[in-house]
């Protein structure tokens, strides 16, 4: 029977990489839907893409824009949202993925250890 693997005195060959998905958005409609309760207003999007949703909805709670939505749906809400160079409503649309088991392209020397990254991949909002 092989013994357990010790960090402080064993090398682990790693053969392939490993992603790990460790966070990503996530829309509490119940949450939102008490909010807007909250503040006599209603209304819907027409994306059913949750990043898109949730960069609307940060950017609808930002300004306080639910009650006035501008015409054309969350796809022209978002392109407003470019045109004006409010892109940080767009942060909220992202996925945090840990790569281990890289090596960095553009630094990588001959027996460095497997990098492990964490990456930040926006949603495909910038279109």
């Amino acid at each position: 029977m092989a013994a357990a693997f010790d960090p402080t005195r064993d090398v682990r060959v790693i053969r392939e990489p490993s992603v790990y998905l460790v966070g990503r958005q996530t829309v509490d409609q119940e949450t939102i839907d008490q909010f807007l309760a909250d503040h006599g207003v209603s209304w819907q999007t027409d994306t059913e893409v949750a990043g898109e949703y949730l960069a609307e909805v940060a950017g609808r709670l930002c300004y306080m824009s639910f009650a006035k939505p501008r015409p054309g749906g969350n796809a022209t809400y978002l392109a407003h949202i470019l045109e004006v160079g409010h892109g940080s409503v767009l942060e909220h649309a992202v996925w945090k993925l840990c790569l281990h088991g890289m090596q960095p392209q553009s630094h990588a020397r001959a027996g460095e250890a497997p990098a492990l990254r964490i990456f930040t991949i926006e949603s495909a909002l910038r279109r």
